[in-house]
This record gives structure tokens, C-alpha cells and sequence, in this order.
């Protein structure tokens, strides 16, 4: 997770997919971000697929 406009990370998150939902995440941050702002959680290439079951690249 890095602040809007940054490159540094603030903090790592922790996703899952819904096994129900598949169009559902949830994300669950390190710590509680207590500075107002706009951030910005990356995915991972390959954590989240389309619906036919390919890798969807990294996403912000």
C-alpha cells in the first residue's frame, strides 16, 4: 500500500477472495491508517482472475 503519488510502501495488506462472491475482496491492512489521504493497495499479477480463469496483471 503506498500513499497516492508515491512510490514508497507504507504498509503490507493481507486480500482473499470471497469463496462465495467471486467478484468480492477483502483486504485487510497491517495497521490503521490514521492520516487523511487518498492510498493506493496494489494486487499482485495473478491473484485475481477473470472469468475465464486467466491471470488479470497487476492492478492499483
Amino acid at each position: 500500500m503506498t500513499r497516492y503519488g508515491d512510490t514508497e510502501s507504507l504498509m503490507g495488506a493481507t486480500a482473499v477472495t470471497d469463496s462465495k462472491q467471486y467478484n468480492v475482496m477483502h483486504i485487510t491492512l497491517d495497521r490503521t491508517i490514521r492520516e487523511p489521504g487518498t492510498y493506493v493497495i496494489t494486487v499482485p499479477t495473478g491473484f485475481v482472475q477473470n472469468w475465464e480463469y486467466q491471470d488479470v496483471a497487476e492492478t492499483k
